[in-house]
């Protein structure tokens, strides 16, 4: 059950992000990148407090940090306002099958090679020949997406 309630999130988490490329293309015609970028940040950060604040009601003080973190995990937003910027210019751009092709074979090589090393405090993970044949499909069929 658990399976299947993560493969449909997972399927969920896919549709918002076209969804949400979609939504920040259409403001960005009608406006300028930074109303887009306060927009959605702003929108986001409010939503994210109220869970936090509901949150911290329900749950507790334990909700707060339990420890040291690394310096690089409070870059998530600063990464997250490139990626609805660079997604809202690229869609009008490029469209989304070729935006989305592109970002999906560039995260494949990235989880690849941050599993491989044992990046961001993980455990590594071996590269099989599975894993390799797979991205190199997805590359090519960028790729192919890419062309007219």
């Amino acid at each position: 059950m658990a399976n299947i309630l993560c493969m449909a999130l997972t399927v969920l988490l896919g549709l918002t992000a076209v969804l949400q490329g979609a939504f920040n293309a259409t403001l960005l015609r009608v406006s300028s990148l930074p109303f887009v970028l306060m927009v959605t940040n702003g929108t986001a950060f409010l939503l994210s407090s109220l869970i936090f604040l509901f949150w911290t009601i329900r749950i507790g003080p334990d909700a707060r940090l339990s420890g040291p973190v690394p310096w690089y995990a409070w870059l998530g937003g600063v990464v997250g306002v490139y990626i609805i910027a660079a997604v809202a210019y690229l869609i009008p751009r490029f469209g989304f099958t070729w935006t989305f092709s592109v970002v999906i074979a560039v995260q494949l090589i990235a989880s690849i090679l941050s599993d491989y090393f044992g990046l961001w405090q993980k455990p590594p993970v071996p590269v099989s020949s599975y894993r390799i044949i797979a991205t190199l499909l997805i590359i090519a069929a960028a790729w192919l997406v890419g062309k007219k």
